[in-house]
Parts: C-alpha cells; structure tokens; sequence
C-alpha cells in the first residue's frame, strides 16, 4: 500500500470538496470553496481534476511558503509545521511517470470499466 504525505491527504480531502459545473461550451469548471481563487477548467473530467489537483498544490505550496493560513479541511491542518509540510512535497501528477491504466478519453474509459464489472 503506497504511502501519501500530509499534503497528498489534504488535497485529495479539498478535492471532496470541489464544486463542478459545465459552461455553455462544454468546458468543465471546478472550485473548492475553501480555497479562493482556485478555479480549474478542463475538456472532460480527467482533465478538470487533474489541472484542480495541480492547482490546489502549487495554492496551498504558495501559501504555506509565503506564511499565509491555508484553511483546515476535514480536521487536516496544515499551517503548525510548515517547514516540514514543504519538505514533504512531490511534483504534480502531470510531470510524474505513468503507472497506470490511462485512457484517451471518458469514451475509453467507460468502455474500460464495463469490461471489467463483466469479468467480475
């Protein structure tokens, strides 16, 4: 079972949170409310969660670095050993090396799940 950091656990909670809603053109935005000014777009959902994950990582990155309270979500707080939070951090998804199953899109993705719940 893979480890995460305190900071991995607060943004997969801030994550829980988010908000979504999808613009006139088909655009998906994203919000967390208890991170202001964090807005995420994307063409489909796997992109909209990835630029929010990245997005509340570089914010919260930011914040702890300059000495601004990041706001405490789902009892994780961040703000009592900042020099050991910023230590623990790890680059964003985009720029780690896949591990994984991806999919070209929902399409494939969809497809992907329904050949596994038949096998199951």
């Amino acid at each position: 079972m893979p480890v995460i950091t305190i900071v991995e656990a607060y943004i997969f909670a801030a994550l829980g949170h988010a908000l979504a809603d999808t613009l006139e053109d088909g655009t998906l935005v994203a919000t967390i409310p208890e991170l202001p000014g964090v807005i995420a777009y994307g063409a489909d959902t796997h992109e909209c969660a990835r630029e929010l994950y990245c997005l509340i990582e570089d914010t919260v990155r930011t914040w702890l670095a300059n000495g601004y309270l990041v706001p405490v979500i789902d009892g994780i707080d961040l703000n009592s050993d900042r020099s050991q939070v910023l230590a623990s951090y790890h680059p964003c998804p985009e720029i780690l090396e896949p591990n994984g199953e991806f999919y070209e899109d929902e399409v494939a993705l969809d497809r992907a799940f329904e050949a596994r719940r038949k096998t199951a």
